[in-house]
């Protein structure tokens, strides 16, 4: 071999060393990311399944509510229906609003 040969061939090899070496720091940068991500991400899930029950819970009581809501309309409703039979059995039925 030519001594200009093995020149190029030794400067190949420290360009693939450094290269070899930034890829080592790079590889190492991005493991160290992804396992920030991988934390943030894990932390993500366990806040939406706690923001899910919440919902689930609160739909539950939406739903009580709801009810509630009906049953009281329907007092309320009998309520006015006896509020008007008092009213017309003290002022008669002609009474007008």
């Amino acid at each position: 071999m030519s001594e200009e040969r093995l020149r190029r061939i030794e400067i190949l090899l420290e360009t693939c060393a450094k290269t070899t070496v930034a890829n080592q720091a790079e590889i190492k940068e991005v493991r160290q990311q992804i396992s920030e991500l991988t934390t943030q991400t894990n932390q993500l899930t366990i806040q939406m399944a706690s923001l899910s029950e919440m919902f689930i819970e609160s739909v539950g009581i939406m739903k009580t509510m709801q009810l509630d809501i009906k049953i009281m309309q329907s007092e309320i409703k009998g309520l006015q229906t006896e509020n008007k039979r008092i009213l017309d059995h003290l002022f008669g039925d002609n009474q007008q609003n």
